[in-house]
């Protein structure tokens, strides 16, 4: 079949030369605006994006005048020019919020379930068939969730009743082939059924989204009301994809043809996808409706897979996605009657080309539907109903505030640089260009890359990451309990405290049996240690770092027992077991990297006749002493940093983590690590501990954990003992009371994850972890309603279960501890939520718990609780915020939650600490990117996994020449 280019461009052109549709005034002349600055388009987007939870005048205007700097740009907001001393709040920010409002207007269908499907009754007398969407926020909770159930349910309702009662003089929909019910039409997104939706546990997610949605559609055959699946992002669409296979081959629904769902284009795999839905209506043998559209989460699906290290599963090229669009429009087309085809679109291209294409298949005018945004290209939309084609307006509704991240995306849609309706509009391409076959542009091949990268974490969203992980579980719990002693110079040395370590969550399976080592053992290690340093050095850093980067090869062939010990061992889910593997990894490789280059990066100026040189050399032996929270990734971090400089070592792994240690030895040595450059001397901190720290041959103490330990062992390294030529370097990391500021305006949506992942990830168990939130200003009971609804809404549970989303810290006594500081906070403030906790089993399961209502000087705002307990404090200004986040001995990790950029800045310079997040999580530092480790009396400063780390290992030397001789002296 040949479609015709001559055809499309004449159509294509009565399209863009059609006049119609509605004009918008100020928000077109906003859009021109917006198109033709770009710092004054980011600064709308953001600023519409914040300003429906401004609810104070002044700090509505205060925004404003921080987002546009310039007056003329305010005056553009304001739709009217303003003198510079006009610019007071009682002004301003009614202008403002009623523009806004127009804008919103323009792009939402209505506030309310009513207000919208009056809203299509009256576009159905103009000819045009509709689908509601109804907006809302993230949803976090179950109330939210079902909240939104509700709404979809009395859209069904409402629809059902009302849609059979309009009446119009245009040939849709009573000559419709699919009869009245093509007027009652919702579109749902099956994420807002529930607030448990988690990629890595499928089968569950799965099983609880199948029922919501067959209660939906169960519904929606009773009404009569036809309901269409959006997609989402890419991380849903397995998810998506599965359960509306299963409900529409139920028995109940196999028969009912008023369903469907969306393909996006621009998704590399959306050929793969559509021929999986060509396939389900095959074998259900009942047709059902394919939106097909281009994607609506470009920057996101990019940025995403950037920062993940994952594969973009989008094109990047948008001619790429618009000749995806062709090919499976084609398809789709081809399809019919099997299939009912919807087009989404706003290109007179893709328009022209969908008619053309049916044209050439002989298809009738109603046998397919274009489909548009309410409030976008009016002008091709009344041109296609003139001609008799089925136009379906996709109207959203909803309230303001829900319905920015949906406005933001249709601003961000018109004014983009390669959005059609930019060229269009703008007169930027003339009809030839705009009209052409879209052309992908080859990519440049790739530079082989020279430079450091993370190791990408699994994507638990995809089958195969799944199956890898059950497949680890399975195989490696058969293999426990492991059996652990000391490893001195390759030989086994047993010693004589034994001890046995159970699984956190089923304390009845033991994990490890541990012959801890003596303090005679503790000798031998170091002074094999000692011995083994000349050679050890001489094998210079370009050969160290080979064997450090087949180390990290092993650890990724070994993944499955590592990740499975990770889990039973110190009671991680699987996430926080991959991220700890691949932070090791990702240690062994930027450690080998940094140390080829060290000398040729620190080197001091040279003059003319005058040749000055740093040399770096290893300290001598270390001591490594471990933390069990991050067992593999801390232990590489630190060990491999000692190997890359040319130092020798001997690891003490922490007691409840001694058999991921050994496994972390066992690669190194099998990578080519001599067994007396690294010796593994599992034991109890108070037998070996201060043999390893006082031993006169031991140069440098490498440390992580609590504050107790970490001073005592800065306090016993600097005292020098008899024979001992040099003053010990201590590398000292420990606790945090980390503090989290919400502002008044942040982002409830993004700042309630960020604290429950912050706070309860790996039940608490970080030394990053937050332990504070400071919540500021009017944002406190909005904050709290939704953070404590959320709490009591998460699953505790087993790390084996991805559903969980928190385990069992890592012991009874940590169990105790916990429980302490919950009843001190009871005792000194307010309970105010707690999830529940499994019924029956066994396990070290603390309830994650919200206290609020605390003094600043109770121990729970003060000391450091390693594990799932979080006190909320609630101050009138930022600075209070500030000045309460800076009130503490430990400075390792805070954050802030703001849209105000001067309260971004203020907050850069005021707050403290040594890894400051915005707007994110404030755990999950990465190497190379997120340099870790804080002041204070969390630490010495040390920035982990950053360039300077290693020159901690090192003792430099600089050496000066004269380079004259008689009067002669080389330039170079």
């Amino acid at each position: 079949m040949k479609i015709s280019e001559s055809r499309i461009y004449n159509l294509g052109r009565e399209l863009l030369e059609h006049r119609g549709g509605s004009t918008h005034g100020w928000t077109q002349s906003l859009l021109n605006l917006m198109m033709e600055n770009e710092p004054f388009r980011l600064a709308s987007l953001r600023f519409v994006d914040v300003a429906p939870t401004l609810r104070e005048d002044a700090d509505f205007t205060d925004h404003a005048q921080a987002y546009f700097k310039h007056t003329n740009w305010l005056g553009s907001i304001v739709g009217t020019k303003l003198p510079a001393q006009s610019l007071t709040a009682k002004l301003v920010a009614p202008l403002v919020r009623r523009n806004i409002k127009s804008m919103a207007r323009t792009f939402i269908a209505g506030e309310t379930v009513s207000a919208g499907v009056a809203t299509a009754a009256s576009l159905h007398t103009k000819g045009l068939a509709t689908s509601l969407d109804i907006l809302g926020e993230a949803v976090l909770t179950h109330t939210e969730a079902s909240a939104f159930t509700h709404s979809y349910t009395e859209a069904i309702q409402q629809l059902g009743q009302a849609a059979p009662n309009w009446t119009t003089n245009k040939p849709y929909p009573e000559q419709d082939k699919l009869g009245d019910v093509a007027r009652a039409n919702l579109s749902i997104k099956l994420s807002a059924l529930d607030e448990h939706i988690i990629p890595a546990a499928h089968t569950d997610t799965v099983a609880r989204l199948t029922e919501k949605f067959s209660n939906l559609l169960r519904l929606a055959q009773e009404h009569q009301v036809y309901l269409h699946v959006d997609m989402e992002n890419d991380a849903l669409l397995p998810l998506t994809l599965d359960v509306f296979e299963q409900v529409l081959l139920a028995p109940e629904f196999k028969d009912y043809p008023h369903v469907g769902i969306v393909c996006q284009a621009y998704l590399t795999a959306s050929d793969q996808i559509f021929a999986r839905l060509i396939s389900l209506a095959k074998t259900r043998g009942t047709p059902f409706s394919i939106r097909l559209v281009k994607g609506a989460y470009w920057d996101y699906e990019h940025a995403h897979a950037d920062q993940q290290g994952w594969e973009v599963p989008i094109f990047s090229d948008k001619a790429a996605t618009d000749q995806r669009f062709e090919e499976l429009t084609k398809k789709l087309l081809k399809a019919y009657p099997a299939i009912r085809p919807c087009i989404g679109s706003h290109n007179a291209r893709s328009l022209a080309y969908t008619i053309t294409c049916a044209e050439a298949l002989a298809l009738e005018k109603d046998d397919f539907e274009i489909q548009m945004l309410y409030g976008m290209a009016e002008s091709f939309r009344d041109y296609l109903v003139e001609q008799g084609f089925r136009v379906r307006v996709y109207c959203p509704v909803g309230d303001l505030i829900p319905g920015l991240a949906y406005l933001v995306r249709r601003l961000l849609e018109n004014t983009a640089n390669q959005s059609f309706l930019r060229q269009h509009g703008r007169k930027e391409a003339d009809f030839a260009t705009l009209l052409a076959a879209p052309v992908p542009t080859k990519p440049e091949p790739e530079a082989p890359n020279t430079t450091f990268i993370n190791r990408p974490l699994l994507d638990f969203s995809k089958a195969s990451a799944r199956q890898q992980a059950e497949h680890a579980l399975t195989d490696n719990r058969k293999r426990l309990p492991l059996d652990v002693a000391p490893q001195i110079g390759g030989r086994l040395t047993p010693g004589s405290e034994t001890w046995q370590h159970t699984c956190p969550f089923e304390t009845s399976l033991t994990t490890t049996r541990v012959k801890g080592a003596s303090e005679k053992i503790a000798l031998q290690a170091i002074e094999q240690a000692h011995t083994a340093l000349p050679k050890w050095t001489k094998l210079g850093a370009s050969k160290r770092a080979e064997i450090l980067n087949k180390a990290a090869d092993l650890a990724q062939e070994r993944w499955g027992e590592l990740f499975a010990l990770q889990i039973f061992e110190a009671g991680k889910d699987w996430i926080h077991a991959d991220a700890d593997l691949a932070e090791g990894q990702d240690f062994m490789r930027y450690y080998a990297d940094q140390a080829i280059h060290l000398n040729s990066r620190f080197q001091p100026s040279s003059r003319w006749g005058e040749a000055n040189t740093t040399v770096y050399e290893p300290r001598g032996v270390t001591a490594v002493i471990a933390p069990w929270n991050f067992p593999f990734a801390i232990s590489a971090g630190m060990i491999s940093a000692a190997l890359a400089t040319g130092n020798t070592v001997v690891y003490k792994p922490a007691e409840q983590t001694s058999g991921t240690g050994l496994k972390l030895c066992q690669l190194l040595w099998d990578a080519g690590v001599p067994h007396d450059v690294l010796h593994f001397l599992p034991g109890q901190g108070e037998t070996v501990g201060p043999t390893l720290v006082t031993h006169p041959l031991v140069a440098t103490v490498a440390f992580t954990g609590s504050k107790e330990v970490g001073l005592a062992i800065h306090q016993q390294a600097a005292t020098p003992c008899d024979n001992q030529r040099y003053v010990k370097k201590t590398i000292i990391e420990m606790g945090g009371k980390n503090a989290l500021i919400v502002d008044s305006d942040a982002d409830l949506d993004e700042a309630v994850p960020a604290v429950i992942h912050s706070a309860f990830g790996f039940q608490g168990q970080k030394c990053s972890a937050c332990s504070r939130v400071i919540v500021v200003g009017n944002a406190y009971e909005p904050f709290m309603e939704r953070l404590t609804t959320m709490v009591q809404d998460l699953k505790v549970g087993p790390g084996t279960n991805p559903i969980n989303h928190v385990g069992a810290v890592i012991d009874q006594e940590a169990y105790r501890k916990c429980l302490e500081y919950i009843e001190t906070g009871a005792i000194d403030g307010t309970l105010s939520a707690q999830a529940p906790l499994p019924m029956g089993g066994e396990g070290h399961f603390v309830p994650p718990t919200i206290i609020t209502d605390i003094p600043s000087d109770s121990k729970l705002a003060t000391e450091e609780v390693f594990g799932p307990v979080l006190a909320v404090f609630h101050v009138p200004t930022l600075n209070a915020a500030i000045d309460l986040a800076n009130n503490s001995p430990f400075t390792l990790t805070a954050g802030l939650m703001s849209r105000h950029p001067q309260h971004i800045e203020h907050a850069k310079t005021r707050l403290k600490v040594g890894n400051l997040y915005i707007n994110r999580g404030i755990t999950g530092a990465l190497v190379g990117r997120q340099p870790f480790g804080g002041g204070g009396l969390s630490g010495t400063g040390t920035k982990a996994g950053g360039p300077d780390y290693l020159l901690h290992f090192t003792e430099p030397r600089v050496i000066t020449e004269n380079t004259m001789r008689r009067g002669f002296a080389p330039k170079d």
